[in-house]
């Protein structure tokens, strides 16, 4: 067993603690019920001192998470699964820990004095750094300033007021149906270029978006329109492909507003005529917000800390990751299933702290009888539907070399350069279905603004009358 050793600092003082403070806030969280609710917002694991608290405090958070009990024999069971309970000393001490407090009745002083004393060790920490790197010649003022801004910030959003009175509440809804009534197109997100999704309020702040398909279905270029047209909103995003290059990537969005398949872009010989046509969209690209990390590409983690860090840094609005099924994570003991459950209440608890809407493009169990895409064939698992705010999937009948047909009210739908997108399920925007268009030789997804189907008194179908399936 390990206790976390004291820090120095150059005049030999030990780093800011609250260790019997620490020990109360776990021991009232073993003891009773309500605790962790009452402080969740106060503290987080880095706010202890000795990492066997921030271990303990990792097994208490996530068995509230999942609405489990919390008491000495789930913990210890928790932390044993995950091979940590060696590590805080066993089951003896989390015993130690729960008879050491008779009651949480001090509790929330208890987390304040914990999570003040974690950020001065934060601002310690963080200055030290600083000041170390000012005193080399070679450092950027720019970059040291930047990263003493991010700094900064991050440790301000410790200790920032976590919640809102009705009050308060109530007046920022009445400041939206203003805005709205004044607004030609009211809207509380950003517009995605479709007509039923953003008469309906496009990309909410705070929204985890999965898009489903099965291979082939045009997942990654219904991303692509659909940031596209965000971009023009003036949105900053940042998109995360762990199948394509960020060369390919913007390859695809010049393919559309020049007419030239991506893949020629990249590797033909274009004539002079084309080049210009390249060139006139790159400059009109190139006014656009969107950003590229391909550093944060292979595991959950790594996008997840990229996806605050843009948050704080370029105020992104909006992250893409391509796709779930292929992200690594560090939960090795849990099997595939409950890796991408993890992943998606993640990105999901992610979204709702930072603000930023999430697209996550997801993969479909494929069923060759019937290869229309439905909700509960998201691959690996239905829990990652159930944290979605937004699922939709995508069924183009022309990828299919048996002549497919759209279902019902869609029969009599030409399938040729259309797809469908369904959304199965629409947390504040509803469910429903629309046909969109599709040119594979851009891999483009567009608005279409009827939809050439016919009802029996030969009146046309309009999206806002199709109900989903």
């Amino acid at each position: 067993m390990k206790k976390q050793t004291s820090t120095t600092l150059i005049q030999g003082r030990l780093m800011p603690q609250a260790l019997d403070a620490e020990r109360a806030v776990i021991g009232s969280c073993l003891i009773e019920q309500d605790a962790f609710p009452r402080i969740s917002d106060m503290v987080r694991p880095s706010s202890f001192y000795d990492s066997r608290h921030a271990s303990i405090f990792v097994a208490i958070k996530s068995l509230n998470n999942d609405g489990k009990a919390v008491d000495l024999l789930t913990v210890a069971e928790w932390l044993s699964k995950e091979g940590k309970l060696d590590e805080v000393g066993g089951a003896a001490y989390i015993a130690e820990l729960s008879r050491a407090i008779l009651s949480s009745a001090h509790l929330e002083e208890h987390a304040r004095i914990v999570a003040e004393r974690a950020q001065k060790r934060m601002l310690i920490e963080y200055g030290n750094s600083i000041m170390s790197k000012a005193f080399d010649e070679a450092s950027d003022v720019a970059d040291l300033m930047g990263e003493a801004q991010t700094g900064l910030a991050q440790i301000i959003s410790h200790d920032e007021q976590r919640y809102s009175t009705l009050y308060d509440t109530l007046k920022e809804v009445d400041t939206i149906v203003k805005d709205n009534a004044t607004s030609p197109t009211p809207s509380i997100g950003i517009k995605t270029g479709f007509q039923w999704m953003d008469e309906r309020g496009g990309l909410q702040a705070g929204n985890l978006i999965i898009i489903a398909g099965a291979t082939s279905m045009g997942k990654t270029s219904f991303s692509l329109a659909v940031i596209e047209n965000a971009l023009d909103s003036g949105a900053r995003i940042c998109f995360y492909s762990l199948e394509m290059s960020r060369h390919e990537l913007t390859a695809r969005l010049l393919s559309p507003r020049t007419g030239i398949p991506s893949n020629k872009i990249l590797t033909a010989r274009l004539a002079n005529e084309e080049q210009n046509r390249v060139k006139m969209a790159s400059m009109e690209l190139s006014r656009k917000s969107l950003f590229f990390d391909d550093k944060s590409t292979s595991d959950i983690d790594s996008i997840i800390s990229s996806i605050r860090s843009l948050s704080l840094k370029k105020g992104i609005h909006g992250a893409v990751i391509d796709y779930l099924q292929v992200l690594s994570t560090n939960q090795q003991r849990q099997d595939r299933e409950a890796q991408l459950a993890d992943m998606a209440r993640r990105l999901k608890n992610l979204a709702k702290d930072t603000g930023v809407w999430i697209i996550a493009l997801s993969q479909l169990n494929r069923d060759i009888s019937n290869p229309v895409p439905t909700i509960d064939r998201v691959r690996g698992s239905g829990q990652i539907a159930e944290a979605a705010d937004v699922v939709l999937t995508i069924y183009r009948p022309e990828a299919y070399s048996n002549g497919k047909r759209y279902p019902k009210p869609y029969e009599n739908v030409d399938t040729s350069g259309t797809a469908l997108i369904n959304v199965c399920k629409g947390r504040n925007i509803g469910t429903g279905a629309f046909i969109a268009g599709f040119d594979a030789n851009t891999t483009r997804f567009y608005d279409l603004q009827s939809v050439p189907t016919f009802k029996s008194d030969n009146t046309p179908i309009r999206p806002k009358e199709i109900t989903p399936f």
